[in-house]
């Protein structure tokens, strides 16, 4: 029997100078836009903030290019970071705030357009 692989999409996190790219398992993403529409946020468990640096050359231009991209990993560098993703009457969005050197926090988000992604990771 094969194990499945797991699949998982990236998306930019604006602002983009921070050059930080939010990683979240395609199943979860399937699951959260299978639920009621309404507002709600949900703290997310099964995303990583990883820096571009740690991703391949043609993940890091294809996230520059569309928002978003497949990867089939976690890159093992990783920045510490709660997740949170909303929902509402406009569409979802990925708020995420990470903690300076310095101990303020700074908020990134991402807003996936499920029209572009919907069939990616399927």
């Amino acid at each position: 029997m094969v194990a499945e692989k797991v699949k998982y999409l990236a998306f930019r996190l604006a602002p983009k100078e921070e050059r930080l790219a939010l990683v979240v398992e395609a199943g979860v993403l399937q699951t959260l836009m299978a639920q009621p529409k309404g507002a709600y946020a949900l703290l997310l468990k099964s995303a990583w903030v990883v820096p571009y640096a740690a991703l391949e050359d043609h993940t890091r231009e294809e996230l520059d290019r569309f928002g978003f991209t497949e990867v089939t990993q976690v890159p093992p560098a990783q920045v510490p970071a709660e997740v949170r993703w909303l929902t509402d009457e406009d569409g979802p969005i990925a708020w995420v705030v990470i903690q300076r050197a310095s101990g303020l926090p700074v908020l990134l988000e991402a807003v996936p357009e499920p029209e572009l992604w919907s069939g990616v990771g399927a």
